[in-house]
């Protein structure tokens, strides 16, 4: 099955609910737009002070369950798709609280939401980062042991309920309108500033998905479970075909927007636990491949700047 196909997705979803968290971030505001155009009730939970464009609902989260399941009471939800994450690549003590409330509490409560509503799928989205040296579950960072805290969680709801549930491990992502501060938009920063680039000595592997190939992955995914045709409780990895060492990544990106980029190699150090070869962790997720070279995205992010 091609579950892009226009007209078989909107016959999946037609009279469907998805709710979606993460909504207002760059993969969510992505995600939501293309599911518009199926025509299913969306829910985005959010922040009280997020604000969304699309013709949404929305659920203002506070911290508490009831204010997750309150809203949505009496309604039937189909699927959920879980993209909420606090990020952060060395925390501060002072972070340990926020970091574990967005991904292992509020997790929790989207879980807990998921028995009580008895919601038929559920996707969640990993990190690669839980899988330092590629030897098993060996996490990066406080970041990735939360996320990997929440999937153990998640395991414990795989058992007390009918949910199928599907964790998608994702790579790193880019497009048009991304303000986060990833190597690639850091990179392309310095080009529009004319500013020397400072980075490590770069011979990390980095692996960058295209925003609309991502979407393509959690549209697939839908569709899949949907007709069955994954198995339950299963994980798949999501990841495009170009792989590249940071400092080889900094001159192609130089190259494809037809300018020079002076660098300063090993002006940062490496960081602790520094990944510096990409492996996805799991096969990656049936009937999907990224279709957005390096070069191809480049020149999308340029056309809409």
């Amino acid at each position: 099955m091609t579950t892009t196909n226009s007209n078989m997705l909107s016959g999946i979803l037609k009279n469907k609910t998805i709710l979606v968290t993460g909504a207002t971030g760059f993969i969510g505001r992505n995600l939501l737009k293309r599911l518009s155009e199926y025509g299913p009730s969306i829910i985005a939970v959010t922040h009280s002070n997020d604000s969304i464009s699309l013709p949404v609902e929305k659920i203002c989260y506070d911290g508490s369950y009831q204010s997750l399941f309150a809203p949505v009471a009496e309604r039937k939800i189909d699927f959920v798709v879980h993209l909420a994450t606090q990020f952060l690549t060395n925390h501060k003590p002072e972070q340990i609280s926020a970091l574990i409330d967005a991904n292992v509490k509020f997790g929790t409560h989207l879980l807990e939401l998921t028995r009580q509503k008895q919601i038929p799928y559920f996707i969640n989205t990993s990190t690669y980062a839980e899988y330092y040296q590629h030897d098993g579950y060996n996490p990066q960072n406080l970041y990735a042991a939360t996320k990997y805290s929440f999937e153990a969680i998640l395991k414990y709801y795989e058992g007390v309920t009918k949910t199928r549930y599907i964790t998608l491990e994702l790579t790193d992502t880019y497009g048009p309108g991304d303000s986060r501060p990833k190597f690639i938009n850091l990179v392309l920063d310095a080009i529009m500033k004319k500013e020397v680039f400072k980075m490590s000595l770069g011979e990390q592997e980095i692996c960058y998905l295209y925003i609309d190939d991502a979407v393509n992955a959690f549209i697939t995914c839908i569709g899949l479970m949907a007709e069955n045709a994954i198995s339950a409780n299963d994980h798949f990895s999501v990841y495009a075909d170009e792989v590249y060492k940071l400092k080889n990544l900094v001159a192609l990106v130089a190259k494809y927007m037809n300018t020079h980029l002076e660098t300063n190699a090993g002006f940062y150090p490496y960081r602790d636990r520094e990944i510096m070869s990409f492996q996805p962790s799991f096969p990656k997720l049936p009937d999907w491949n990224s279709k957005i070279t390096l070069k191809e995205g480049l020149d999308l992010i340029t056309a809409k700047a």
